[in-house]
């Protein structure tokens, strides 16, 4: 089976046994879709979802990427990156806890304008094993980050979804970047 092969089928199972944390993925990825690194604005769902399937895929290593899990890099799919390095984000501004997917991890996020959003290349997808075989488990323009460890609600600081932080609160908690919210 070739990489693309393996992708095509991981994004199939997925949409088959899990349709509705599948249409969260894409739905995320939309220029409207909420947080996080997107796709051209003129990109709908269908069109998204046939990119995916009919673009070449190319298993990578990548060490941000946890164990048990597959990284595969294409470059027929460019986007625009929503991911902030913390650090770099002016301290008077607020960050706020989301659980876009539902997945019980808190994600750090941050409502800014466009203009943080820088244009990228290619496209990496995540696969892993989640009981049904290997699925999709995310897929974003830019490099792969480690995904937050923080439960919703079960963490040291008390934070629940939707909870609004400092700056300064984001960086004791462990927190390095910020997806940020069209």
């Amino acid at each position: 089976m070739t990489d693309t092969e393996r992708v095509r089928n991981a994004i199939r199972l997925l949409k088959e046994k899990d349709p509705s944390y599948y249409t969260k993925c894409i739905r995320q990825r939309l220029f409207n879709g909420g947080e996080g690194s997107y796709y051209d604005p003129n990109v709908d769902f269908n069109t998204l979802e046939a990119y995916l399937e009919c673009s070449n895929w190319t298993m990578v290593e990548n060490p941000n990427v946890d164990d048990g899990c597959s990284c595969f890099v294409c470059y027929d799919l460019k986007g625009h990156i929503g991911i902030v390095d913390i650090e770099n984000v002016p301290n008077d501004v607020n960050f706020f806890l989301d659980d876009f997917k539902g997945t019980g991890k808190l994600s750090l996020c941050v409502k800014q304008d466009e203009n943080w959003f820088v244009p990228m290349g290619y496209t990496y997808i995540i696969l892993g094993n989640d009981g049904y075989g290997e699925i999709m488990f995310t897929f974003h323009p830019g490099e792969p980050l480690k995904p937050s460890t923080m439960e919703d609600g079960h963490n040291e600081y008390g934070l629940h979804n939707g909870d609004v932080i400092t700056k300064e609160k984001a960086i004791n908690c462990g927190f390095k970047h910020a997806k940020v919210v069209r």
